[in-house]
């Protein structure tokens, strides 16, 4: 009988074969049935399944929102060393795009990996003129479609108001 070989080579992290699954899924439900049964003070929940690679979207309009955008994109940062997140800078969050510490805050997830999406549209009806944002703000389309490009490229959409 043939055995299936993977066409591609995979890094040991990121090949999962059915025994592998079947380990995880065993060690999962022994875990739950244990954690069903123990005295806890405060409930825990166990980490999610998430992939290395994943692509991230992180969609803020608020200004407000800003410093929650940064921490997600913090944590993939920290965590997920092949994943990838995209900032897009929409609505009244265009704003801190006008200040220095706004602008230094955007440079730093910019340095650390994320690409920095402004909508066009919010930039117009904020008055912000997009020459005057720095070469890796990428400004060339309105939020809705900067969103659409994103969940089409593969992103998972996350919004932050």
């Amino acid at each position: 009988m043939d055995r299936f070989e993977p066409k591609e080579s995979a890094q040991s992290e990121d090949r999962f074969d059915r025994r592998t699954l079947m380990k995880v899924a065993t060690g999962g439900v022994a875990a739950a049935g244990l954690l069903a049964v123990a005295p806890s003070a405060a409930p825990s929940v166990a980490a999610a399944f998430v992939p290395n690679n994943f692509r991230a979207a992180i969609h803020v309009t608020s200004e407000d929102g800003m410093q929650y955008a940064y921490s997600a994109l913090e944590t993939i940062a920290n965590n997920y060393s092949k994943a990838s997140g995209r900032l897009i800078i929409d609505g009244a969050a265009v704003k801190l795009l006008t200040t220095d510490v706004g602008l230094s805050n955007v440079k730093s997830a910019h340095d650390a990996g994320a690409e920095i999406v402004a909508a066009n549209d919010a930039l117009a009806i904020n008055g912000i003129d997009p020459t005057t944002l720095p070469d890796y703000v990428d400004t060339s389309n309105p939020g809705v479609i900067a969103v659409v490009d994103s969940q089409v490229k593969g992103f998972h959409y996350y919004k932050l108001s």
